[in-house]
């Protein structure tokens, strides 16, 4: 089976290159005749020509060094200083692998780096950018089904190669400059997708908001009611001279007392439930952006990204600590914050419809964290989970105050004042409830 690899790809990897070889060569030593001068001349010419190989040999013993020790950490600005300062070196790992014509550079340059890209979204993308770059894998002596067996069996030294092959065809700061822009238009469309995203949600959260406005208001209305019934009753029975017919009317006003006290416990109950699950939601936000900023600020993320990811990550290693925590922001954190919306849209409370969309953009989130990242799409994500969470809580604060503006626990037993000495029973209920 054809390998991922071109002839002549150096190899990343640091390794001694102080060992036996580099010593200076023995000067010869030359017998006395009579061209003594000029066989002294070659002699020394000797030796500086073998000075002069043997530096070179080190000079791309050292940048080899320097440069795999700065793709080992991602180190992207170490890589174009160092291309910048040494463009020969450059030149020659160039035509070491056969990259020699200029527009054969740019056309194996681009295509490594869009199969790079391709990778990071999933193995449909990969396969679409593969079929689009068959002729440059042929060129190479891969078809893209080899191509692709390649990355499954190692993603991580698929990541390398591409990278090394781009890099090496365009040159590092090319390489990057190109890799950025395309990122950055990505970046520019999630958050065209999130900004619409966003307006469908808040679209959503409104109509929410208008039908639980308007049931609060029912709420409203059946408790102003059912007061003003009250004292309306209360006054009959007080003037009612006819023993019967006060009868009745203690028993309409101990009727009238129980409706209205089981509709402030309606009231009570959904404003209550509402809170408790907004206050439950608010609280696993706050724990998933603490987790999200705790691994994003952690100063040894870089190990357990990319290349390094594959030396570094060891049982007991920092490394292996944030792998832990990682899997914990993607399953327990995420879980508890997944389920805390989804009850608090069983409420119809704060969150209501919007659930929906949140719990749709978290899953995605979450499901775009992976060591196959570099170190920087890695914080871009966990960037992504903090402002989201964030951007929640404001929207189901903001939410629930619009709900429930003068929110407190109704207390069933208390009864509005209302001065009604002076109106008549029908006067009243025309005043403040307008049929």
């Amino acid at each position: 089976m054809a390998t991922f690899q071109l002839a002549g790809l150096p190899s990343m990897q640091v390794s001694n290159q102080t060992a036996g070889g580099l010593g200076l060569p023995v000067a010869p030593q030359y017998a006395e005749s009579p061209n003594t001068g000029v066989m002294l001349a070659q002699g020394i010419g000797s030796i500086y020509d073998n000075l002069q190989a043997r530096e070179k040999k080190q000079s791309e013993a050292d940048f080899m060094k320097s440069f795999g020790q700065a793709y080992a950490v991602n180190d992207r600005d170490a890589m174009k200083q160092l291309a910048a300062a040494h463009p020969e070196q450059i030149e020659r790992l160039q035509k070491g692998m056969g990259f020699i014509d200029q527009d054969r550079n740019q056309m194996i340059g681009q295509a490594a780096m869009d199969l790079r890209l391709a990778a990071k979204s999933g193995d449909q993308s990969l396969m679409s950018s593969l079929q689009k770059n068959a002729p440059i894998l042929n060129q190479m002596g891969l078809s893209p089904e080899e191509a692709f067996l390649s990355f499954k069996q190692d993603p991580k030294q698929f990541d390398q190669i591409t990278d090394l092959i781009g890099m090496h065809a365009l040159g590092p700061e090319k390489y990057f400059d190109i890799q950025d822009k395309i990122e950055g238009r990505d970046i520019d469309r999630n958050k065209l997708a999130e900004t619409e995203r966003s307006n469908r949600a808040s679209e959503s959260l409104t109509q929410r908001g208008q039908n639980i406005s308007a049931q609060n208001a029912a709420l409203d209305r059946e408790i102003k009611r059912a007061e003003l019934a009250s004292k309306s009753l209360d006054r009959q029975a007080q003037k009612e001279t006819d023993d019967l017919r006060r009868q009745e009317l203690e028993q309409k006003i101990e009727a009238n007392k129980q409706k209205l006290n089981e509709a402030k416990e309606k009231k009570n109950q959904t404003q209550t439930q509402a809170k408790l699950a907004l206050d439950n939601g608010v609280q696993q936000l706050d724990r998933l952006a603490q987790e999200a900023k705790a691994i994003r600020d952690n100063p040894s993320l870089w190990r357990t990204t990319g290349v390094p990811c594959r030396f570094y990550n060891f049982p007991g290693s920092a490394a292996d600590d944030i792998d832990a925590q990682l899997e914990s922001l993607r399953s327990q954190t995420g879980f508890a914050v997944l389920q805390a919306m989804r009850d608090a849209s069983k409420t119809g409370g704060a969150l209501g419809n919007v659930s929906n969309f949140e719990v749709q953009q978290l899953q995605a989130n979450l499901g775009n964290i992976s060591g196959k990242q570099s170190t920087e799409a890695m914080r871009k994500n966990l960037n992504k989970i903090i402002n989201y969470a964030e951007g929640v809580k404001k929207r189901v604060s903001d939410a629930f105050k619009r709900n429930y503006p003068d929110f407190k626990p109704v207390e069933t037993t208390e009864i509005n004042n209302v001065d009604s000495s002076n109106i008549s029973d029908d006067e009243l209920l025309n005043k403040y409830l307008p049929r």
